[in-house]
């Protein structure tokens, strides 16, 4: 695959899914919908969210992590 191929990819992933929508598509079934029923829970706070799913490898900031708990992102759209 061609580095323009890769930028089309890119963009078009990036249209329908955030940067935590893209990350909970690499984990098991399990695993995404488990941070799902977390995020609808609403029971820990968003920081000790991100710093689990850090150790995991996710690369996001706090702020994407808020608007895809909150159902604000381009997932949901």
């Amino acid at each position: 695959m061609g580095i323009r191929d890769e930028l089309e990819a890119e963009l078009t992933v990036g249209l329908t899914r955030c940067k935590v929508g893209r990350f909970l598509d690499t984990l098991p079934p399990d695993d995404a919908a488990e941070i799902g029923r977390i995020f609808s829970e609403g029971k820990y706070p968003g920081e000790a969210i991100r710093r689990v799913l850090l150790k995991r490898g996710f690369d996001g900031g706090i702020t994407v992590m808020h608007r895809h708990a909150s159902k604000d992102c381009c997932c949901v759209n």
